[in-house]
């Protein structure tokens, strides 16, 4: 965004030209909700705002109390903005509450999804 300073009088003002170019929009990733079809556990992924190709990955987890959540699922593509759908069979673990979290060969992860209890 273009400031212009400006001191008069010994008052400073700033002005925002209405001119100054829009802020960039940032580079996220996001997971949803898991959901299940057909005996599949499906996590689609999100990517917005970016400008960069890299590998996106869902990654699709079994909450287990006590224990660390098996991974039963993933799916991945090579792009710029867009989606992946990872799946995973649901007699894996059977009934269980399910997320899945975004992840990218740069680094990038998503906050993990909202669990559902599915299968």
């Amino acid at each position: 965004m273009a400031v212009l300073g400006l001191t008069v009088g010994g008052v400073a003002l700033t002005v925002t030209p209405a001119w100054s170019a829009a802020e960039p929009l940032a580079c996220e990733v996001s997971a949803n909700a898991p959901y299940e079809d057909f005996s599949f556990v499906h996590g689609v992924v999100n990517r917005s705002g970016c400008g960069d190709n890299v590998d996106l990955q869902s990654w699709l987890f079994a909450d287990i109390s006590f224990w660390p959540d098996p991974q039963i699922g993933y799916g991945s593509a090579r792009l710029v903005n867009g989606s992946v759908n990872g799946a995973g069979p649901c007699d894996r673990e059977g009934h269980a509450n399910y997320y899945n979290q975004a992840r990218t060969d740069t680094g990038q992860t998503s906050p993990e999804s909202q669990r559902r209890l599915l299968c």
